[in-house]
């Protein structure tokens, strides 16, 4: 318990001691204001209100506690706003005697940093049978015992400064209250605000007004008179946010120093702003298969955003989450095809600003067709294509050729037609063709293979069926040439090569004496192709 301030009657004829007011000594009746603290609470405002020397019980039954404290608990000796936080702290009591003996009309009060933390009437300072007049307050000092310290002890040392006894209240004006803040020009916003009230008369020189841009550093200041509950802050930056507090302060004549309430709680407001807020919309992957999207981008302003709306097409915008100088929305109405994105951003002027883009949905596959072609062939190499198309889709962005278990192959892709050469058939061998078409979206068709025919590579010149040329296919072709044996549709194909153009058969529909040279030029080894 810290005591601070002891306000008696004091009888200067009595040879006891000023300190002794417990036993029936005529130093009474007596005010002891302090605070207590009792393990991890907060501080109790402890008063001690002793009555005057009739009254049977001279000791502490006789003294009065309250039930008033100062903040909430856990509240320590030098957290911030506590007596011992390193700040200068308006303490001030008040009493006031009962007008007649027995009588309940007695007063104390305990104002801290100009707030009233404790008022209690109806107080009988001096019982019945005795008369108020002659136990006075006359007698008043500083300080006291400091016991039921809590643990860990620290040191509770206090300064004192600008000691003020009066009849009326001396200590800081209470804070102002309601404030509120408008920007009513490029450079200048409007304050108003109330006069505070502590349950006191209270004298007010003027109101200091504290600003800045930071809430946490409110370092410029102007002052206004006493008599003003509006003010005009000019000369600020153009479409800003700037953060206010009031306070009230009153100088006594014979007082050293200022005193000046708390602050008021705060207020903000933007100067007015004619420049609208800066959008930005990052990429979206487009096209894409998915309904749904995460857009994101950035978003500043001085004075401050209202609102990210982001409109999709001709459905109702949505609002975007805005953290800091970044927004995001996630969407989940984008249709087939293309999907014109707004993104709008109105700052606290009502200025907007958009960014705008476009995202397609393509979840549709393109369509792939082959053109016929011949098989089985007697070609090493065999040239096929068709055409690919993605009419309202993203647009083809590749054409694969797979034969058999081989790797997929790019094709030459020129607008919707494509083209491939097979080549390295091998005779006798039938290989499987998928042709599969990519859009760039991503959506892959396959050709099915049903609607392929494979391709047989079958031996150029072998009439006998056994695999290999020689002497006896070029026979054979001799006897066809002439009619006096007819080929089957196989041995047509095999052997059917004359005329050669350019190194490349041209089967004429007839086995005849061109095609039997070819076939000796086979054997032989003069003609390759």
């Amino acid at each position: 318990m810290q005591k601070f301030i002891h306000v008696s009657h004091y009888d200067p004829g009595n040879p006891a001691s000023i300190w002794d007011f417990f036993s029936s000594t005529q130093n009474k009746p007596r005010y002891v204001g302090g605070f207590a603290k009792y393990g991890a609470g907060t501080y109790r405002t402890q008063l001690y209100m002793m009555p005057s020397p009739l009254t049977a019980a001279r000791d502490n039954s006789g003294s009065s506690t309250t039930n008033d404290y100062l903040g909430a608990a856990p509240l320590d000796w030098y957290n911030a706003g506590a007596p011992g936080d390193g700040q200068w702290h308006s303490l001030e009591w008040y009493v006031k005697l009962n007008s007649s003996g027995g009588v309940a009309d007695g007063r104390a009060r305990f104002w801290f940093d100009g707030a009233l933390v404790h008022d209690q009437a109806n107080i009988a300072w001096v019982p019945a049978g005795d008369d108020p007049g002659a136990w006075l307050w006359n007698h008043a000092w500083i300080g006291g015992n400091n016991s039921n310290t809590y643990v860990p002890a620290k040191e509770q040392w206090y300064a004192v400064d600008d000691l003020v006894v009066s009849t009326h209240y001396s200590g800081p004006p209470p804070p102002p209250t309601t404030l509120s803040a408008e920007g009513i020009s490029t450079s200048s916003i409007r304050l108003t605000w109330q006069s505070g009230s502590n349950g006191a008369n209270y004298l007010v020189d003027g109101y200091r007004i504290y600003y800045g841009t930071d809430p946490g550093h409110l370092d410029s200041s102007i002052t206004v008179l006493a008599s003003q509950r509006e003010a005009v802050v000019s000369s600020l930056a153009t479409g800003t946010r700037y953060y206010f507090a009031v306070t009230a302060f009153k100088q006594e004549a014979n007082d050293a120093n200022e005193n000046e309430s708390r602050r008021s709680a705060s207020a903000n407001a933007v100067t007015v702003d004619l420049v609208p807020p800066d959008i930005t919309m990052l990429p979206v992957a487009s096209p894409t298969r998915l309904a749904t999207q995460t857009l994101s981008g950035t978003v500043a302003d001085a004075g401050g955003i209202a609102s990210v709306l982001v409109k999709v097409g001709a459905a109702a915008p949505v609002a975007a989450t805005v953290t800091g100088n970044s927004w995001s929305c996630t969407i989940r109405s984008l249709t087939e095809g293309g999907n014109s994105i707004v993104v709008t951003a109105k700052d606290l002027s009502g200025n907007e600003k958009s960014a705008s883009g476009t995202v397609v949905l393509d979840t549709v596959p393109p369509v792939v067709t082959v053109s016929a072609f011949t098989t089985p062939t007697i070609l090493t190499s065999l040239p096929i294509s068709g055409i690919a198309s993605d009419t309202n889709g993203s647009g083809v962005a590749s054409v694969m050729v797979q034969v058999g278990n081989g790797q997929q192959t790019a094709a030459e892709l020129n607008g919707q037609s494509w083209s491939y050469l097979l080549s390295n058939l091998q005779p006798g061998v039938a290989n499987q063709v998928i042709v599969t078409a990519r859009d760039v979206a991503g959506n892959e068709t396959r050709q099915a293979a049903a609607a392929m025919a494979s391709i047989g590579v079958l031996k150029v010149g072998d009439l006998s069926g056994d695999a290999s040329v020689g002497v006896e296919d070029a026979q054979l072709a001799m006897q066809m040439a002439v009619g006096k044996t007819k080929p089957d549709a196989t041995q047509l194909l095999r052997g059917d090569l004359a005329p050669l153009v350019g190194g490349v058969p041209q089967p004429d529909g007839v086995i005849d004496t061109g095609d039997v040279l070819l076939i000796l030029g086979i054997v032989t080894g003069i003609t390759r192709f």
